[in-house]
């Protein structure tokens, strides 16, 4: 038992290492963001993540200049980034390549002032980005 724990340890420590170098930064949690005063975008991450727990929904990667929020849906990948200096942007890149190409695809959602109604923005694209073609047309 106490061998899997300690698997599981190193398994976690890893995966964080492994996320801090593709992300080009340290991994934190919405209580360090908070700290770093970025106490609006906790309040509008929450109305977005599931049961409010941004923890268990998104990862939070310090980046020095800026701050990029990361959450995944089961096509895309969307990474939004927030500055002091009065910046908020999202992007989306898709999760798999598609056939015959090597490469993920990828798009800049909206971005401009750090603040709710560029937030609200950004969240109404994804909401598109998320909804599916009917194959009926009237």
């Amino acid at each position: 038992m106490e061998n899997s724990v300690n698997d599981a340890t190193e398994t976690k420590e890893h995966t964080i290492k492994i996320i801090e170098k593709d992300y080009h930064g340290k991994l934190i949690n919405e209580n360090i963001l908070m700290s770093m005063g970025y106490n609006d975008l906790v309040r509008w991450l929450k109305k977005i993540a599931k049961y409010e727990n941004i923890k268990r929904t998104m990862l939070i990667v310090d980046q020095g200049e800026r701050i990029k929020i990361i959450f995944f849906t089961a096509t895309y990948k969307y990474s939004i980034n927030a500055r002091k200096d009065n910046y908020l942007g999202c992007t989306a890149s898709c999760r798999k390549a598609r056939p015959g190409e090597t490469w993920t695809r990828g798009s800049d959602l909206p971005d401009g002032n750090y603040d709710e109604e560029t937030f609200e923005k950004i969240v109404r694209k994804i909401v598109g980005y998320e909804m599916k073609n009917l194959q009926l047309e009237i």
